[in-house]
Formats: structure tokens, sequence, C-alpha cells
């Protein structure tokens, strides 16, 4: 009986051998598609590193010092729609240090898939970004997040010197809570603080995603 449970386990390492290296081809495949001319080569490569999951992620992460920026671009994409918060590090770095705006907008965007925890990187990016797309998808990600937190960012954001990103938390903030002060900082600091304690955001106030619990 031994024996046989022994063979069993064999074949099925032996095949998630066999089955990883494929994988790892799949990956290696569609992130080289990645840099491809055409935006539908890069799109089906997109969700072919999306649909393979957890399991790209590391060899995702060793792409992010790849020489082109689309296919880091891309790469900060998919490890976004994954999901998998050991790659958190991974897009903070590239947030705050890649030269390419166009991959520091895309690892903002990413880093909503880590709610909470991406706070702190997304308030810097928001806030001290040289350039406006970077700030607006920081922006963008922070309502995401959909809690008390969030919000009290977003308010925060009203200070913004730039127009665009000071609009966008405005807009954020009248989706999530209903209430509408426009860009004016003071009222919705004042309302926040009468409502903060009491308030609760529900599918109704933000219907397009689901409420993260409170912690």
């Amino acid at each position: 009986m031994k024996k046989n449970c022994l063979l069993c386990a064999s074949i099925i390492v032996l095949t998630a051998g066999f089955a990883g290296a494929d994988v790892v081809d799949d990956i290696n495949d569609a992130i080289r598609n990645c840099s491809a001319e055409g935006y539908e080569t890069r799109a089906q490569a997109l969700q072919t590193i999306t649909d393979i999951g957890k399991a790209a992620t590391a060899q995702l992460l060793k792409t992010l010092d790849a020489d082109t920026a689309t296919v880091r671009t891309y790469v900060c994409k998919a490890l976004g729609n994954i999901g998998d918060r050991n790659a958190r590090p991974g897009l903070e770095k590239a947030l705050k240090n890649d030269a390419s705006p166009a991959v520091r907008a895309a690892a903002a965007e990413a880093m909503g898939a880590f709610k909470a925890d991406a706070l702190d990187a997304l308030r810097l990016a928001a806030a001290e970004d040289d350039d406006e797309y970077v700030r607006l998808s920081a922006t963008i990600s922070i309502a995401s997040v959909r809690t008390k937190p969030a919000i009290d960012l977003l308010i925060w954001l009203l200070k913004s010197p730039g127009g665009e990103v000071k609009q966008l938390a405005a807009d954020c903030l009248r989706d999530i809570t209903l209430q509408d002060f426009g860009t004016d900082y003071e009222n919705w600091r004042k309302w926040w603080l009468d409502n903060r304690d009491t308030f609760q955001i529900t599918m109704q106030t933000y219907p397009y995603h689901p409420v993260e619990d409170e912690e």
C-alpha cells in the first residue's frame, strides 16, 4: 500500500514538473509578445499571462528590469490582474523608480489590487510624481480601495496644486459618498469630520466593485 502511495506521489511530482516547464515556456512566449507591434497580440499576451495566474509572478518580477518600456508596462498590468501579494514590493519599486511614465502609471494601476496595503505608495505617487498621468492613475487606484483611509487621502488630494488630480479626487469622492462639494477642500473636510465615524460605504454608493471590509 505504501509503495503504491509513493509511486502515485512520484508520478504527480513528475507530472507537475513537466507542466511547470510548459508553463514557463508559455510565460516567456507571452512576455516576448508584450513588445509586439500589434495591439491585439499584446492584449492576447496579457490575457495569457493573466490566465496562468500566480505561477507567472516570479518570472514577471524578473522582467520588470526588461530594456523595453512596453514590456515593463504590460508586465505591471499582468501583475495587477493576477493580484499576487508577492508582487507588491516589485511594483512599488517600479512605481517609484522606473524612468518611463507609462510603466509608473501601469504600476500605480496595478497597485490597486493590494487595497489598503498599497495606500502609502499610491499617496506618494499621487502627490509627488512629476508626470500627471501617473498622478491620475495613482488617484484612481486610491479611490478603488473604497475604505475610510482611502477617502481621507482623496480629501487630502484636494489640496493638490495639479488641477486634474484635484478634479479627479473630487469626482471619486462624489461617486463614493454621494456628496458633492466640488473641489472645495474645506467643505469636504468639514463634512467628513462630521460623518466619518458613522459613514458606511455600500454597494449602492459604489456599485462597480465589492466593498472591502474596514480593518
